[in-house]
């Protein structure tokens, strides 16, 4: 590795860097930061070069952790049995996972970069919506918040989902995207409707009927 730094700087006349393991004496590997200046000579012929190193490992074990965190929340997003999307500030959608490719009935490179109101809210609770999505960032509205709302598919057809939401933010504290997790529920508030319906027939009959009825 040395000799091509050399190499690429007998080509040129300013200075390279290079991360890369080594072994030290004891038999340990670690990460060094390696910056190589070139020397000339009078006529600016390159001589030679002046190297220095810096033991990186701390950093780079800690960047690995970084990674390996931020993979493991990444394939836990993609595999949810919920749908889960992240919104920045204006609303546009981050990211989404195949869960709510599917509720949505449409391809995630269709999704991402749409604005979710303009897109996936009715017409009537548009303007709702946008208040919500101000009262999150602002604080008015606690993060970890739930509410429930319909949206609409690509096929314009009309959802109900249960939403927990949480705000995402940055290394100084400050608010930039919130992630949500959806339960499409619209089935479920089919069923509790219908049994509704039936327990209020059930009653108006009992109520109603000129005859006794024994159930």
């Amino acid at each position: 590795l040395q000799e091509l730094i050399e190499k690429r700087l007998i080509k040129s006349d300013y200075a390279h860097s290079a991360e890369y393991l080594i072994e030290t004496k004891d038999g340990r590997f670690i990460w060094v930061d390696d910056r190589s200046f070139p020397q000339f000579d009078e006529n600016r012929n390159v001589i030679g070069t002046v190297g220095i190193l810096r033991d990186i490992t701390e950093r780079k074990n800690f960047e690995k952790k970084i990674i390996e965190e931020r993979n493991k929340a990444k394939a836990y997003f993609d595999t949810a049995n919920l749908m889960m999307v992240i919104l920045d500030r204006d609303g546009n959608v981050v990211d989404i996972n195949e869960k709510g490719s599917k509720v949505l009935e449409s391809d995630i490179d269709n999704i991402i970069g749409k604005n979710w109101v303009n897109n996936f809210i009715p017409d009537s609770k548009k303007d709702e919506f946008r208040k919500s999505i101000d009262k999150l960032f602002s604080g008015e509205i606690g993060n970890e918040s739930y509410y429930v709302n319909a949206i609409i598919t690509s096929k314009n057809e009309e959802k109900i989902i249960g939403w927990h939401n949480a705000l995402l933010l940055d290394s100084e504290g400050n608010a930039t995207h919130i992630i949500g997790s959806g339960d499409d529920i619209t089935e479920k508030l089919k069923i509790e409707n219908q049994l509704k319906e039936s327990e209020e027939r059930w009653r108006h009959l009992l109520e109603y009927s000129p005859i006794g009825i024994a159930i």
